[in-house]
Protein backbone atom coordinates (compact mmCIF):
# COMPACT_ATOMS: atom_id res chain seq x y z
CA UNK A 1 0.00 0.00 0.00
CA UNK A 2 1.38 3.40 -0.98
CA UNK A 3 0.49 6.29 1.28
CA UNK A 4 0.48 9.73 -0.29
CA UNK A 5 0.78 13.12 1.35
CA UNK A 6 -1.15 16.15 0.18
CA UNK A 7 0.94 19.28 -0.23
CA UNK A 8 -1.55 21.59 -1.96
CA UNK A 9 -2.30 25.10 -0.72
CA UNK A 10 -5.82 24.27 0.49
CA UNK A 11 -4.57 22.63 3.66
CA UNK A 12 -5.56 24.34 6.89
CA UNK A 13 -3.19 26.35 9.04
CA UNK A 14 -1.67 24.52 12.03
CA UNK A 15 -4.04 25.59 14.81
CA UNK A 16 -5.09 22.35 16.54
CA UNK A 17 -3.18 20.50 19.25
CA UNK A 18 -3.04 16.74 19.69
CA UNK A 19 -3.13 15.17 23.15
CA UNK A 20 -1.84 11.67 23.86
CA UNK A 21 -2.32 10.01 27.22
CA UNK A 22 0.18 7.26 27.96
CA UNK A 23 0.48 4.75 30.76
CA UNK A 24 2.53 1.78 31.80
CA UNK A 25 2.48 -1.59 30.11
CA UNK A 26 3.25 -0.89 26.46
CA UNK A 27 3.64 -4.22 24.64
CA UNK A 28 6.22 -2.71 22.28
CA UNK A 29 8.37 -0.40 24.41
CA UNK A 30 6.20 2.57 23.35
CA UNK A 31 7.04 2.15 19.67
CA UNK A 32 3.32 2.21 18.92
CA UNK A 33 3.42 5.87 20.02
CA UNK A 34 6.43 6.44 17.78
CA UNK A 35 4.56 5.26 14.69
CA UNK A 36 1.34 7.01 15.68
CA UNK A 37 3.28 10.28 15.88
CA UNK A 38 4.78 9.60 12.46
CA UNK A 39 1.29 9.22 11.05
CA UNK A 40 0.08 12.43 12.71
CA UNK A 41 3.11 14.39 11.56
CA UNK A 42 2.55 13.21 8.01
CA UNK A 43 -1.21 13.35 7.65
CA UNK A 44 -2.62 15.98 10.01
CA UNK A 45 -1.78 19.40 8.50
CA UNK A 46 -3.76 21.29 11.17
CA UNK A 47 -1.32 20.02 13.83
CA UNK A 48 0.15 22.75 16.01
CA UNK A 49 1.54 21.15 19.18
CA UNK A 50 1.75 17.63 20.55
CA UNK A 51 1.03 17.09 24.24
CA UNK A 52 1.85 13.84 26.03
CA UNK A 53 0.32 13.28 29.46
CA UNK A 54 1.65 10.45 31.59
CA UNK A 55 4.97 8.75 32.03
CA UNK A 56 8.25 10.04 30.67
CA UNK A 57 9.35 8.43 27.40
CA UNK A 58 13.05 9.19 26.90
CA UNK A 59 13.08 9.32 23.09
CA UNK A 60 10.32 11.95 22.78
CA UNK A 61 11.34 15.36 21.44
CA UNK A 62 9.52 18.63 20.73
CA UNK A 63 6.39 17.71 22.71
CA UNK A 64 4.73 19.31 25.72
CA UNK A 65 5.12 16.62 28.36
CA UNK A 66 2.89 16.68 31.46
CA UNK A 67 3.96 14.00 33.98
CA UNK A 68 0.95 12.27 35.52
CA UNK A 69 0.37 8.93 37.29
CA UNK A 70 -2.40 6.36 36.80
CA UNK A 71 -4.32 6.78 40.09
CA UNK A 72 -7.01 4.18 39.34
CA UNK A 73 -5.87 0.57 39.55
CA UNK A 74 -8.79 -0.99 37.66
CA UNK A 75 -10.51 1.86 35.84
CA UNK A 76 -8.73 2.59 32.58
CA UNK A 77 -11.13 5.27 31.39
CA UNK A 78 -10.86 7.16 34.68
CA UNK A 79 -7.09 7.31 34.17
CA UNK A 80 -7.63 8.63 30.66
CA UNK A 81 -10.18 11.20 31.87
CA UNK A 82 -7.96 12.65 34.60
CA UNK A 83 -5.04 12.93 32.17
CA UNK A 84 -7.17 14.72 29.60
CA UNK A 85 -8.44 17.02 32.36
CA UNK A 86 -4.82 17.70 33.28
CA UNK A 87 -4.16 18.84 29.72
CA UNK A 88 -7.34 20.92 29.66
CA UNK A 89 -6.14 23.24 32.42
CA UNK A 90 -3.15 24.29 30.32
CA UNK A 91 -3.81 27.80 28.93
CA UNK A 92 -1.67 27.07 25.89
CA UNK A 93 -3.68 24.02 24.84
CA UNK A 94 -5.84 24.85 21.83
CA UNK A 95 -9.56 25.20 22.57
CA UNK A 96 -10.34 22.38 20.14
CA UNK A 97 -7.90 19.51 20.35
CA UNK A 98 -7.65 15.94 19.13
CA UNK A 99 -7.29 13.12 21.62
CA UNK A 100 -5.17 10.35 20.20
CA UNK A 101 -4.31 6.97 21.66
CA UNK A 102 -0.92 5.48 20.97
CA UNK A 103 -2.55 2.56 19.14
CA UNK A 104 -4.27 4.81 16.58
CA UNK A 105 -2.80 5.83 13.23
CA UNK A 106 -3.82 8.06 10.33
CA UNK A 107 -3.65 6.45 6.91
CA UNK A 108 -4.39 9.48 4.73
CA UNK A 109 -4.55 13.28 4.97
CA UNK A 110 -7.01 14.15 7.71
CA UNK A 111 -8.65 17.33 8.96
CA UNK A 112 -10.78 17.98 12.02
CA UNK A 113 -13.89 17.68 9.86
CA UNK A 114 -12.94 14.04 9.20
CA UNK A 115 -13.09 13.10 12.88
CA UNK A 116 -16.79 12.41 13.19
CA UNK A 117 -17.67 11.83 15.94
CA UNK A 118 -18.23 8.21 14.94
CA UNK A 119 -20.84 6.20 16.78
CA UNK A 120 -21.89 2.60 17.16
CA UNK A 121 -25.38 1.28 18.05
CA UNK A 122 -27.25 2.51 21.11
CA UNK A 123 -25.66 1.18 24.30
CA UNK A 124 -28.93 0.14 25.93
CA UNK A 125 -30.14 -1.67 22.81
CA UNK A 126 -26.93 -3.63 22.33
CA UNK A 127 -26.87 -7.15 23.69
CA UNK A 128 -23.92 -9.21 24.80
CA UNK A 129 -21.26 -6.69 25.70
CA UNK A 130 -18.23 -8.70 26.83
CA UNK A 131 -18.26 -9.86 30.45
CA UNK A 132 -15.31 -7.63 31.24
CA UNK A 133 -14.41 -4.42 32.98
CA UNK A 134 -15.00 -2.55 29.72
CA UNK A 135 -18.36 -4.25 29.15
CA UNK A 136 -19.53 -3.27 32.63
CA UNK A 137 -18.25 0.27 32.12
CA UNK A 138 -20.06 0.89 28.85
CA UNK A 139 -23.30 -0.57 30.24
CA UNK A 140 -23.01 1.64 33.33
CA UNK A 141 -22.41 4.65 31.07
CA UNK A 142 -25.59 3.98 29.12
CA UNK A 143 -27.66 3.64 32.27
CA UNK A 144 -26.28 6.83 33.78
CA UNK A 145 -26.93 8.80 30.60
CA UNK A 146 -30.47 7.45 30.39
CA UNK A 147 -31.12 8.42 34.03
CA UNK A 148 -30.32 12.00 33.05
CA UNK A 149 -32.55 11.93 29.98
CA UNK A 150 -29.58 11.99 27.61
CA UNK A 151 -28.94 9.96 24.43
CA UNK A 152 -27.13 6.65 24.87
CA UNK A 153 -25.16 6.16 21.67
CA UNK A 154 -21.90 4.23 21.86
CA UNK A 155 -19.08 6.57 20.80
CA UNK A 156 -16.27 4.16 21.69
CA UNK A 157 -15.06 4.10 18.09
CA UNK A 158 -11.32 3.68 18.82
CA UNK A 159 -10.39 6.44 16.40
CA UNK A 160 -9.07 9.96 17.16
CA UNK A 161 -11.70 12.34 18.53
CA UNK A 162 -12.08 16.11 18.58
CA UNK A 163 -12.82 17.67 21.97
CA UNK A 164 -13.41 21.17 23.31
CA UNK A 165 -11.23 21.64 26.37
CA UNK A 166 -13.81 23.74 28.21
CA UNK A 167 -16.76 21.50 27.39
CA UNK A 168 -14.77 18.38 28.23
CA UNK A 169 -13.99 19.71 31.70
CA UNK A 170 -17.55 20.89 32.32
CA UNK A 171 -19.00 17.59 31.16
CA UNK A 172 -16.79 15.03 32.86
CA UNK A 173 -16.62 16.84 36.18
CA UNK A 174 -20.40 16.45 36.43
CA UNK A 175 -19.93 12.66 36.81
CA UNK A 176 -18.25 10.51 39.43
CA UNK A 177 -16.09 8.89 36.77
CA UNK A 178 -13.70 7.32 39.29
CA UNK A 179 -16.32 5.31 41.15
CA UNK A 180 -16.74 1.54 40.64
CA UNK A 181 -16.22 0.67 36.95
CA UNK A 182 -16.37 4.32 35.92
CA UNK A 183 -17.72 5.58 32.61
CA UNK A 184 -16.66 5.25 28.98
CA UNK A 185 -14.97 8.52 28.08
CA UNK A 186 -16.26 9.24 24.56
CA UNK A 187 -19.82 8.09 25.17
CA UNK A 188 -20.00 10.19 28.32
CA UNK A 189 -18.70 13.29 26.54
CA UNK A 190 -20.50 13.23 23.19
CA UNK A 191 -23.89 12.21 24.56
CA UNK A 192 -23.64 14.86 27.26
CA UNK A 193 -22.80 17.74 24.92
CA UNK A 194 -25.63 16.78 22.57
CA UNK A 195 -23.70 15.83 19.45
CA UNK A 196 -26.33 16.13 16.73
CA UNK A 197 -24.51 14.66 13.74
CA UNK A 198 -22.81 11.41 14.70
CA UNK A 199 -21.48 9.31 11.86
CA UNK A 200 -22.24 5.61 11.86
CA UNK A 201 -18.86 3.93 12.22
CA UNK A 202 -19.74 0.73 10.39
CA UNK A 203 -21.47 2.46 7.47
CA UNK A 204 -18.63 4.97 7.06
CA UNK A 205 -16.02 2.18 6.71
CA UNK A 206 -13.23 4.48 7.82
CA UNK A 207 -11.50 2.22 10.35
CA UNK A 208 -9.29 -0.83 10.03
CA UNK A 209 -9.26 -2.53 13.43
CA UNK A 210 -6.76 -5.29 14.14
CA UNK A 211 -7.55 -7.21 17.29
CA UNK A 212 -6.01 -10.57 16.41
CA UNK A 213 -2.60 -11.50 14.99
CA UNK A 214 -2.07 -13.68 11.97
CA UNK A 215 -2.48 -11.49 8.87
CA UNK A 216 0.40 -11.44 6.43
CA UNK A 217 1.90 -8.19 5.19
CA UNK A 218 -0.03 -8.41 1.92
CA UNK A 219 -3.26 -9.15 3.80
CA UNK A 220 -2.68 -6.12 6.01
CA UNK A 221 -2.15 -3.91 2.95
CA UNK A 222 -5.45 -5.09 1.50
CA UNK A 223 -7.24 -4.74 4.82
CA UNK A 224 -6.36 -1.07 5.34
CA UNK A 225 -6.94 -0.06 1.72
CA UNK A 226 -9.29 2.94 1.46
CA UNK A 227 -9.53 3.31 5.25
CA UNK A 228 -8.75 6.53 7.10
CA UNK A 229 -7.69 5.09 10.44
CA UNK A 230 -5.90 2.04 11.75
CA UNK A 231 -6.08 0.84 15.31
CA UNK A 232 -5.17 -2.36 17.13
CA UNK A 233 -5.32 -4.12 20.45
CA UNK A 234 -2.26 -5.27 22.37
CA UNK A 235 -3.04 -8.81 21.25
CA UNK A 236 -3.19 -7.74 17.62
CA UNK A 237 0.18 -5.98 17.80
CA UNK A 238 2.16 -9.02 16.69
CA UNK A 239 5.37 -9.13 14.66
CA UNK A 240 3.55 -8.88 11.33
CA UNK A 241 1.74 -5.68 12.27
CA UNK A 242 4.89 -4.18 13.75
CA UNK A 243 6.73 -4.73 10.50
CA UNK A 244 3.77 -3.33 8.56
CA UNK A 245 3.75 -0.13 10.62
CA UNK A 246 7.47 0.30 9.97
CA UNK A 247 6.73 -0.14 6.27
CA UNK A 248 3.92 2.42 6.31
CA UNK A 249 5.83 5.04 8.28
CA UNK A 250 9.58 4.63 7.69
CA UNK A 251 10.54 8.29 8.16
CA UNK A 252 11.14 9.63 11.68
CA UNK A 253 8.89 12.42 12.88
CA UNK A 254 10.08 15.64 14.57
CA UNK A 255 8.86 14.14 17.84
CA UNK A 256 11.45 11.37 18.26
CA UNK A 257 15.12 11.15 18.96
Amino acid sequence: MKLTTRTDSTLAEPTVDVVYVVGEGSPWDDNELRFSLRSVSRFFPELRNVWVVGKDIPWLRNVRHLPFPDPYASNKDANIIVKVLRACIEPELSESFVRFSDDQYLLRPTSCSDLGPYSRPDILRTKDFPASEWGRRITRTGRELASRGLPTLNYESHVPVLYSKHRFAETTLAYDYGKADGYAINSLYFNSIGSTQPVNLRAARVRAAIYRPGRTRSQLRAFVQSRNFLNHSDFGLAAGLRAFLAELFPEPSPYEA
